[in-house]
């Protein structure tokens, strides 16, 4: 059987936020003025909750970070090379995430050129 998983894939914030990669970090030149990740909405058209009672996994994949919602809550799970844990994610958030041991994200995904995933996905058996 296969594993249920959901891969969302917004930016953390909204509205005029200007993202830069130098050296192969993440910058963040201009903050978005409205908050993506907040403790209620008014409309929901996915249900993370429900996914993750039924045995789903649930990704939130940002550009600054991934956050995975589990049965305890939502945690930080990776964060991207240059980003600050608590300027840029931490206080952006109207909840406090689990914060166990966020590893970095891939940094081939923050360089210029290829990042290999052809010759990587061909070695799995």
């Amino acid at each position: 059987m296969l594993e249920q998983r959901e891969w969302l894939a917004p930016w953390f914030t909204a509205g005029d936020c200007e993202i830069l990669i130098v050296d192969g970090q993440l910058r963040i030149a201009r903050e978005g003025r409205a908050r993506k990740f907040v403790r209620a909405v008014e409309h929901r058209t996915f249900s993370g909750s429900y996914a993750t009672q039924t045995g789903g996994k649930v990704l939130y994949v940002t550009e600054r970070c991934v956050l995975q919602l589990t049965r305890d809550g939502m945690e930080l799970v990776e964060i991207a090379p240059g980003v600050e844990l608590t300027r840029d994610i931490l206080e952006r958030l109207e909840f406090q995430p689990i914060v166990r041991s966020p590893k970095p994200m891939d940094a081939r995904i923050f360089r210029d050129g290829p990042i290999g995933l052809r010759e990587e996905l061909l070695r799995i058996p």
